[in-house]
């Protein structure tokens, strides 16, 4: 197999589990989003944790992709394929913050269940902010970074 063959199929693959690890994450998360009351329900923590999973994938995958494009974007502008590079990372790592809010969701609910019957209030306003973290991060992550790189960088490279 060919070194352009193999990059293609790294990058084909890799877009591939971007899509297969972010649309159904947002499935799982359903539970949670959009209802805080979730901190102080008996609700199972397996649909969140599903969900964390499949965009640990998208974390990395997103990474992968843009490393993999590298050396064909790099013919035709180092500095926009670094700068793709970039973006990929810092749109990656806004997901991940994304999780990291959600799960924390997760321990304060397994707190509050195991705990002393704190107030409830707390918790709920807890987990908004928490939420409200995880959508602000998708917002400036995938919502702002994806247009800007895979739209204008890659489709930009990828023109030339």
């Amino acid at each position: 197999m060919s070194s352009e063959r193999k990059t293609a199929l790294v990058v084909g693959v890799c877009f591939i589990l971007t899509f297969v690890g972010s649309i159904p994450a947002l499935a799982f998360y359903a539970p949670l989003l959009g209802h805080p009351e979730y901190v102080i329900s008996g609700s199972a923590d397996w649909s969140i944790s599903v969900g964390a999973f499949l965009e640990l994938i998208v974390v990395v995958t997103n990474i992968g992709t843009a490393v993999a494009l590298y050396p064909v974007m790099k013919a035709t502008h180092e500095g926009f394929a670094l700068a793709y590079i970039a973006e990929r990372i810092v749109e990656s790592m806004l997901i991940a913050l994304g999780i990291v809010s959600l799960l924390a969701v997760v321990l304060l609910r397994r707190q509050f269940v195991d705990g002393d019957g704190a107030d409830s209030a707390a918790y709920v306003s807890t987990a908004r902010s928490l939420i409200a973290v995880h959508d602000v991060t998708f917002l400036l992550g995938p919502a702002f970074g994806a247009p800007l790189g895979n739209g204008l960088l890659l489709g930009w490279m990828m023109f030339r």
